[in-house]
């Protein structure tokens, strides 16, 4: 039993596992590219804003449990 090898089709090609390019990557010119890496850092700016006032509403319950550790040691023995 053989088998036809041009049959066979990878799901991804070794070239594309190195050069990180799949079957949806598209080409975009540098005012797309501009555009994403300025949606991007949007994102991330926001999603640090809305984590730091998300800790600051639990501070005190962050910083007891920080504490919970050095609770246990004697620092004037």
């Amino acid at each position: 039993m053989t088998t036809d090898l041009e049959t066979i089709t990878p799901i991804e090609t070794e070239s594309s596992l190195f050069t990180g390019r799949g079957e949806h990557d598209v080409e975009m010119s540098l005012f797309d590219h501009l555009e994403e890496l300025r949606m991007r850092i949007f994102v991330a700016i926001v999603t640090v804003v809305v984590g730091a006032i998300g800790c600051f509403f639990f501070s005190r319950s962050i910083v007891a449990w920080l504490e919970l550790p050095a609770r246990a040691l004697n620092f004037c023995n």
